[in-house]
């Protein structure tokens, strides 16, 4: 509950300020203050309850502006049409952290001081990588007017790349080159949010947003009413997310956005149908429901995130993953109370 609560309340604020002042620091100031909190956990004597779940909270907050950074820095940095697949890997990586988490329970001790030492290195040398050797979003750069800084990092991009930049944007700031290339207007984001598409768009992301979540814990509760070892059970489920978040990369690429989140809801809507006619002593039925459920629900979930990318400005783009996120939270709270209301059917 203490991490859901900094969760929430660090999207109220944080991410605005992503928008207002770059991704990089404050996805560098995440890490840095999430990797604190974690040190602080593994510190503290387990008699000292109210330091611990201030430090919940702090790591939530934290996830609650690295996630959207990290992303946004992400997709900025990279053409378009390898969005779909970047997006793939990202949620991979991060499946592979419950992975490591399972393995360790269940072969290797029962503490959970070791996942959260591995997480704490993990941290310090992504930190480290960060604020090191990559560079500030030369979009959020150049949409904030900050044309030299843009293109010193496109021009170092090329460099790595073995290729040059085939435009100047730096004459943009200095006023220099072609007249007839006008400067991009800023938009501030009182403006972006009065914007009736924006408004539109934000209503819709909310709604997927809060599906994914919602339904995402939802089965993970559920998932307790399939017999068997709980290890084996959980590593079934992270292979079903493994194979929703590759597929998602590759229908993305293939068929788009849009035709991607129709698939995937189809595909989660008839499983959580079925559930409501499966008992729980059908074990044969009741699994393949549940981690077709997850597939689909999986599936939306990491296309949601970049479809929420793509379809706002560079200027509110992390203050709507925020909002998101904020009322995904806050409904999720609920998942446990709809999951016990009808217990000889799961659904």
């Amino acid at each position: 509950m203490s991490y859901f609560a900094g969760y929430a309340s660090g999207s109220l604020v944080l991410p605005a300020l992503s928008d207002k002042n770059g991704r990089k620091k404050f996805l560098g100031g995440a890490i840095l203050v999430q990797s604190v909190a974690a040190l602080g956990m593994l510190l503290f004597p387990k008699g000292y309850a109210t330091a611990i779940v201030g430090c919940f909270f702090f790591i939530g907050c934290c996830s609650a502006i690295r996630v959207p950074s990290a992303m946004c820095l992400m997709y900025d940095s990279a053409p378009k049409r390898y969005h779909g697949i970047m997006n793939s890997v990202f949620f991979i990586l991060e499946l592979m952290t419950f992975i490591y988490q399972t393995i360790h329970f269940e072969h290797i001790h029962s503490s959970f001081y070791g996942p959260q030492f591995v997480g704490v290195i993990q941290a310090i040398i992504g930190f480290v990588l960060l604020m090191g050797f990559f560079p500030e979003s030369p979009k959020w750069l150049y949409e904030k007017g900050r044309y030299k800084e843009a293109q010193q990092v496109f021009d170092t991009m090329a460099k790595t790349n073995g290729t040059q930049m085939t435009s100047d944007i730096a004459k943009y700031q200095t006023n220099d080159g072609d007249k007839d290339i006008k400067k991009k207007p800023k938009l501030s984001m009182r403006e972006a949010f009065t914007n009736k598409r924006n408004i539109m768009n934000l209503c819709c992301m909310v709604s997927c947003f809060v599906g994914n979540s919602f339904c995402f814990y939802l089965l993970g509760i559920q998932m307790k009413y399939i017999r068997g070892k709980f290890y084996t059970n959980n590593m079934v489920g992270a292979l079903s997310e493994l194979a929703a978040f590759s597929t998602s990369g590759i229908l993305i690429k293939f068929f788009g956005i849009k035709p991607t989140l129709v698939i995937a809801y189809m595909i989660a809507l008839l499983g959580m149908a079925a559930l409501i006619f499966t008992s729980t002593l059908n074990q044969f039925w009741l699994s393949i429901m549940i981690l077709g459920c997850k597939f689909g629900i999986s599936c939306a979930k990491s296309t949601a995130y970049l479809a929420n990318y793509q379809v706002f400005p560079v200027t509110i783009v992390a203050t709507a993953f925020g909002l998101c996120n904020v009322v995904a939270r806050v409904s999720t709270i609920f998942a446990p109370f709809i999951a016990e209301l009808k217990p000889d059917s799961i659904a």
